[in-house]
């Protein structure tokens, strides 16, 4: 800007049409000491080459960095437009922290969702499949029916371990059409800790035992047909296993549209021959 002719002497109407502005914006900025045109004996007001550089100045500043008029009023009085390279140092440095502070939401954003991808894909491979677990976690639980009662202790103890949602059921069910499952709600412990519920209705299933687990999608909870377990049963008979009275799972993804769940059934064996 420090180029400009200083013979430059225009109108209001013609400082309108070189940024473009309205003649009440112009207006504005004279009434906050940004522009201090000559006014003639005509009324009119005449804008030289620094008015020009100021009105620029100032709407440079507020476009780029939000800066405020009485801020920019400021520095316009002390350095009379002149280009303060360390002036906009602050500002720089203020949005480059924002940014970096932006970039590590990104990054933790992006992190969540590759480990939300890895999840469903390993999902995805594991539906409809038989594996064999050679010594479980333990688990404690609570049935749907004790959970009002329970609720604080829940919460308080989910903070510190693994929380579960499943289904359970008896062996006994396998043998009738239809399996009318329990929703129960508990804590996970690894095999060589005990969990810490101390619930009156905490119902416990040992850790250590050998396993065989059993994901599958599936379109309702309340009811599930017990031929979808066959395989399971025949895997274990091969095997000349004896399984454990009850069947636990765990639910591990929810679609909502349409209604679906994933769930991993285990069942746990007693003994082999």
């Amino acid at each position: 800007m420090t180029n400009l002719p200083q013979k430059i002497n225009i109108r209001t109407h013609q400082l309108c049409q070189l940024f473009p502005l309205s003649r009440n914006t112009l207006r504005f900025y004279r009434d906050q000491g940004l522009l201090q045109p000559k006014q003639g004996t005509n009324g009119y007001y005449h804008y030289t080459a620094k008015d020009i550089a100021s009105l620029f100045f100032s709407l440079s500043l507020q476009a780029k960095f939000g800066r405020s008029l009485t801020s920019i009023r400021n520095q316009l009085n002390q350095a009379s437009v002149r280009c303060d390279l360390s002036l906009g140092i602050t500002e720089i440095d203020q949005n480059l922290h924002a940014i970096e502070i932006e970039l590590q939401r990104l990054q933790k954003k992006k992190e969540r969702l590759l480990s939300l991808k890895d999840y469903r894909l390993q999902l995805l491979e594991s539906v409809n499949q038989i594996t064999w677990v050679d010594q479980t976690d333990g688990l404690d639980y609570i049935e749907e029916s004790d959970f009002l009662a329970q609720q604080a202790e829940i919460r308080k103890l989910t903070k510190h371990h693994l929380g579960f949602q499943g289904l359970l059921f008896s062996i006994q069910q396998l043998e009738e059409k239809w399996i009318y499952p329990t929703y129960i709600l508990g804590i996970t412990h690894r095999s060589n800790q005990e969990s810490q519920l101390q619930f009156h209705s905490r119902c416990h299933i040992p850790s250590g035992k050998k396993a065989l687990r059993y994901t599958l999608q599936i379109d309702r909870l309340d009811r599930l047909d017990s031929s979808i377990f066959q395989e399971v049963l025949a895997t274990a008979k091969k095997e000349k296993a004896t399984l454990y009275p009850i069947v636990t799972s765990l639910i591990l993804d929810v679609h909502q549209q349409p209604e679906s769940y994933i769930v991993m059934f285990r069942f746990l064996l007693e003994s082999t021959e």
